[in-house]
């Protein structure tokens, strides 16, 4: 509360101010005592700007700091952040074909094992038994699946004793075996043609029979080493071969029809 006492003298609730008095252009006699007012104060004393400081205090750009403040770009960091192919890593991550390794991988004819030629007769290299030689039937033999492209199998069967008197002979050749066919039982049926297995043929052999002829030789005492060589071959039947084809005329069709090399068993006999 204000009380005037007189020659610019106000009492504010007890506190005395003295106010140097101006004249009143308007003649109105407020222009003094408006201007005295710090309260009401109109620029000065409200301060608009500086009081209320609008733009400063808000501060609304600077304040908010919109742009700046949320980073939107840099802060999440989008494209970088994340790193997709970089990251993931696609075709090199799965390694497609050298991870499954498809084709090597699987490998079709050498998954299934290798090209292989057995008895159950006779072990590889051993002494075949005193059954099979000379007269007796033909050794049993069964072997794996030839090579992609095989279309029949032949069997060659001599002596290979080295630097012996019947190295070379030819004592069992048998061809046109069918692709389907993967073992022979003992004792072959003689014939050019025998009955099993159905479709093969037999060449002659040293005694120019088409028949299996053991190991059989007139040198007592001795051991002589034999060969039954397994052909896989491009063609179902030999062709320019007769029933009077020997061995050596069989022997050149199979090097010209072979499917990669043959396959052997090697057998060991004595009298």
């Amino acid at each position: 509360m204000a009380i005037r006492l007189g020659l610019g003298v106000y009492v504010f609730s007890g506190a005395l101010l003295l106010v140097a008095c101006s004249s009143d252009s308007d003649g109105d006699g407020t222009g003094g005592v408006a201007g005295a007012f710090p309260g009401a104060g109109g620029v000065s004393a409200a301060g608009g700007t500086l009081a209320t400081g609008g733009a400063v205090a808000t501060g609304g750009v600077p304040g908010a700091g919109g742009a700046p403040g949320t980073g939107g770009i840099l802060s999440t960091g989008g494209t970088p952040g994340t790193g997709g192919m970089p990251g993931t890593g696609g075709m090199p991550g799965t390694g497609g074909m050298v991870g499954t390794g498809g084709m090597p991988g699987t490998g079709g004819t050498a998954s299934t094992g290798a090209f292989a030629l057995t008895s159950p007769a006779v072990m590889d290299g051993a002494m075949v038994p005193a059954k099979y030689r000379c007269k007796g039937p033909s050794v049993p033999l069964s072997w794996t699946a030839g090579p992609a492209g095989t279309m029949s199998y032949a069997i060659f069967f001599k002596d290979v004793t080295p630097g012996g008197g019947t190295n070379g002979f030819v004592h069992w050749v048998i061809y046109d075996i069918p692709s389907t066919v993967t073992m022979l039982a003992e004792g072959v049926p003689s014939g050019y043609m025998p009955a099993t297995p159905a479709g093969a043929k037999q060449a002659p052999n040293y005694d120019v029979m088409p028949q299996y002829a053991g190991p059989c030789f007139p040198f007592p005492g001795t051991v002589n080493t034999y060969e039954f060589a397994l052909y896989a071959l491009d063609v179902a039947t030999l062709p320019m071969l007769t029933m009077s084809s020997n061995g050596a005329a069989v022997q050149t069709q199979l090097d010209a029809h072979k499917v990669g090399m043959p396959v052997k068993l090697t057998i060991k006999s004595t009298m």
